[in-house]
């Protein structure tokens, strides 16, 4: 009886592990929640993502991601090159 709980739990627990894999996998390749325009850094052209979460700042209203925090400071340096590839979906 004990042997049959055990194989139940870790079968129910085996389920669970895999449908929470599945859930992130799918979640990774739809597109954007928030219709950002680029899937990739506009500094280092890196994938969102690839770094962990992606680091988002708000500058003068228009919403800016890039692929880690280390990418703040060239931003800051020239914020309208960047921005231009907002605009132009590259």
């Amino acid at each position: 009886m004990m042997k049959k709980n055990i194989t139940t739990l870790l079968a129910v627990a085996l389920a669970i592990g895999l449908t929470s894999c599945g859930d992130k996998e799918s979640t990774a390749n739809s597109a954007p929640a928030d219709n950002y325009p680029i899937d990739v850094c506009v500094v280092s052209g890196k994938p969102l993502g690839s770094m962990g979460l992606p680091h988002v700042i708000d500058y003068k209203g228009t919403t800016v991601k890039f692929c880690c925090d280390g990418c703040l400071p060239k931003f800051n340096s020239d914020p309208e090159k960047f921005l231009a590839k907002l605009k132009t979906g590259e």
